[in-house]
């Protein structure tokens, strides 16, 4: 060839526009994309681990409210059962104990029974440990007055008779009374458990025998029936039986003891309950049955773990500060502030993301007149919106309804198995496994940026988990975090939750479990319960701090409850 650089810039020339002419038919091309779905920006990741219990140690309310039915018949001082009267003793170091005052508004009530009953049949029966104190010495006074009186040859003028009627009436009657005192927001919130004290068996209907023994049972199944109601209508109800002084009565009357088992295990099955007897009333194990007397077998229907100041769009995790279901960004771009899940504008209540989508901030329908919000921060008018009864899990989806108003699901629609974006995953997998879009086909994203996390039964109860029911670990492996914006939540609604105001550059978390009964049926809609924990994960350390423990967050039964 006579000119070879010739040939060579002819041959590169040719190669440019080749590649150049295929560039502009990819480009242009209406069915090709060359370019992947953008990344999540994820800046940060986090790690923890913990465990849990299937059901807690104590009933589900905030507030616990312990009634002793103490029995105060002639057999305390004639067996003798308790001479010294060392179950007042026993009773009032329980109230000052920790397991029974875990929570501050804790209550108690104390009230005797032999043929009549003693003290107060009402809800001012029930006080704080220091006010119950005195409670406790009137009935250690009527013990030590009637013991004067035996020794001085006279008989007992009160202590007679084990009435077990009217003990259980008067218990039912302080509860019932309290219930109907409480505003209807407090009800949810109060838990009642008796302790149902005896060392014999009733004599109700006269001297004990089998049909007599009946009887009895007859008519406290239906007072049970009214107070398993107070406990529907509340955050429950329990009655723990203990039969002391069990050596006594086999040596003094063995022809009773198998009646007093028999109805001890009646009261224990009725009251949903671990039947007890113990010999000696110092042994009476309060703290052990307050933590693991319920009968009653929980298991766990879910377990997920979510950022609620992060959401992913489109392939892309953004942050959501003020945790309303809108991005950061979104909310500037059409007048909200990012700061405050309430800020369309002055006055207006209703959570930004349920505006109605891409209407501006001032066009935002006008809610001023709502409730107080529950656990998760959702008001009725929040609900509204959605035509929603619940505010906890209206669908009964196991995925709670502020994690579908948040996450762009349908709180009233069962999501189980729906596959929205015609991805891998259905929209439970991609909502609570993997903090994914469900309306948005994202399998192409990269496991490392997604949440990633375990939760594992143990063969072997776990701290203070009662050892009737389930204990479990969990391990969050992989926690993507975002870069958010301090949040100054100031509306009479968002000011009161306190999981809703944070520091720059923290994200806050949420670790729910939902638990039902082990043989629930599912056509008759059971009750469920759900519990939770709010942490605060730093952006910059990946610090975790926990805001809260596990709580009890709400009954699942189709009714809105504010805190």
């Amino acid at each position: 060839m006579k000119n070879p650089m010739a040939f060579n810039k002819f041959v590169n020339g040719m190669i440019l526009f080749v590649f150049s002419f295929l560039f502009f038919i990819f480009q242009n091309c209406s069915d090709v994309s060359i370019a992947p779905i953008e990344q999540p920006q994820v800046v940060a990741k986090s790690t923890t681990s913990g465990s849990f219990c299937s059901t807690p140690p104590q009933l589900d309310g905030d507030i616990l409210n312990v009634i002793f039915v103490l029995d105060m018949s002639g057999s305390n001082i004639e067996y003798p059962t308790d001479l010294p009267g060392k179950r007042f003793d026993v009773i009032e170091n329980f109230v000052d104990m920790d397991c029974a005052n875990k929570n501050a508004g804790n209550k108690f009530a104390i009230i005797g029974f032999s043929d009549k009953t003693f003290l107060e049949c009402s809800a001012a029966a029930l006080k704080s440990p220091n006010l119950v104190k005195p409670d406790i010495a009137n009935l250690k006074q009527i013990q030590e007055s009637d013991v004067a009186i035996r020794d001085g040859g006279g008989n007992p003028l009160n202590m007679t008779q084990t009435h077990y009627l009217k003990g259980v009436d008067c218990a039912s009657n302080i509860i019932s009374s309290h219930i109907s005192d409480l505003p209807e927001e407090e009800k949810q919130r109060n838990a009642y458990l008796v302790f149902f004290l005896t060392d014999g068996v009733p004599t109700d209907y006269g001297t004990p025998s089998q049909v007599r023994i009946d009887q009895v049972k007859s008519t406290l199944s239906a007072k049970f029936d009214d107070l398993h109601e107070f406990g529907r209508a509340t955050a429950g109800f329990r009655l723990q039986p203990i039969l002391y002084g069990k050596d006594k009565l086999a040596d003094i009357r063995p022809d009773q003891l198998g009646w007093a088992e028999d109805i001890i295990n009646f009261l224990a099955e009725k009251g949903d309950s671990i039947p007890r007897t113990v010999n000696d009333v110092n042994d009476i194990p309060f703290c052990e049955t307050l933590k693991s007397g319920r009968k009653t077998q929980f298991v766990v229907r879910e377990f997920a773990v979510t950022n609620l100041t992060a959401v992913m769009k489109q392939g892309r995790l953004l942050a959501d500060s003020d945790m309303d279901g809108l991005s950061d960004d979104e909310e500037i771009e059409r007048g909200f502030d990012p700061t405050r899940p309430r800020s369309s504008r002055s006055g207006n209540l209703l959570l930004d993301g349920l505006c109605p989508k891409g209407l501006p901030a001032h066009q935002c329908p006008l809610r001023e007149t709502c409730q107080n919000a529950n656990f998760f921060g959702l008001t009725d008018c929040d609900l509204g919106t959605y035509s929603l009864t619940d505010g906890i899990d209206t669908d009964r989806d196991d995925i709670p309804d502020i994690i579908e108003l948040l996450k762009g699901s349908s709180p009233n629609n069962v999501d189980l198995i729906k596959n929205l974006d015609g991805d891998s995953l259905t929209l439970v997998e991609e909502i609570l496994r993997y903090g994914r879009d469900p309306n948005f086909p994202d399998d192409h994203l990269d496991p490392s940026v997604l949440l990633d996390y375990t939760h594992t039964i143990s063969p072997t109860p776990i701290g203070e988990c009662p050892v009737n029911q389930e204990s479990w670990t969990y391990k969050i492996n992989s926690l993507p975090l975002v870069s958010t914006l301090k949040t100054s939540p100031d509306d009479r609604v968002s000011s009161q939750i306190p999981f809703l105001k944070h520091e720059a550059d923290k994200n806050i978390v949420l670790i729910y479990y939902i638990v039902g009964k082990s043989n629930e049926i599912a056509e008759e809609r059971p009750i469920r319960y759900i519990f939770g924990k709010f942490l605060e994960v730093d952006l910059q350390s990946s610090k975790v701090t926990e805001l809260t423990e596990f709580m009890n967050m709400g009954k699942i039964n189709g009714n809105f409850v504010s805190q």
